[in-house]
């Protein structure tokens, strides 16, 4: 399931603001942060979040491969 560097970074950007977003309800709430793990709509876009960060730790490692083997021509 590749996607472009651009997409993810867009996606990633969207997922952070609705985890800051859900954050801000949860403290508005009187939540600490520690409680925040402990509410399934924040672990869920949370997870998302980290699952965008990996994905795109992954094309940069690939585009670095790529550089490389390109070099080694």
């Amino acid at each position: 399931m590749g996607m472009s560097r651009d997409v993810l970074e867009r996606q990633l950007s969207s997922a952070k603001e609705l985890r800051d977003q859900a954050g801000k309800q949860l403290s508005e709430q009187g939540k600490t942060d520690k409680e925040y793990r402990k509410d399934p709509k924040w672990r869920q876009i949370n997870s998302t979040c980290r699952r965008l960060t990996r994905r795109l730790a992954r094309v940069g490692d690939k585009e670095q491969h790529r550089v490389g083997a390109s070099a080694d021509d």
